[in-house]
């Protein structure tokens, strides 16, 4: 039986890490226009006339489907940083986003 070793992935450098740190903000950004227009094509297909609703419920249902695809996209960039990052998961990630000041000290 053949062992295999174990290599270790290169270091982050800066470039990669500004890289990687830019696509996962583009992808926020766009996951964030997309909610946006969820919100528009939900007050759009509310107010449309009987006639119109049918079309209105079409274009809020792939502004969701749009949607869906932005947050997967993000979901995946984040992963990626958090990889790359060695953070064990992209929740420790958001933990360290939510309190920019990491957790405190009691000593």
């Amino acid at each position: 039986m053949a062992h295999r070793r174990k290599t270790r992935a290169p270091p982050m450098t800066e470039d990669t890490q500004a890289w990687l740190m830019d696509e996962a903000v583009d992808a926020y950004v766009e996951w964030r226009e997309e909610c946006a227009t969820v919100r528009d094509a939900y007050e759009r297909w509310g107010r449309a006339m009987a006639g119109d609703c049918g079309s209105a419920f079409a274009a809020y249902w792939a502004a969701v489907d749009r949607e869906e695809r932005a947050a997967d996209i993000y979901a995946e960039r984040m992963g990626r940083l958090a990889a790359a990052c060695s953070l064990r998961s992209p929740v420790a990630l958001n933990a360290s986003v939510r309190d920019p000041d990491g957790p405190t000290s009691s000593t």
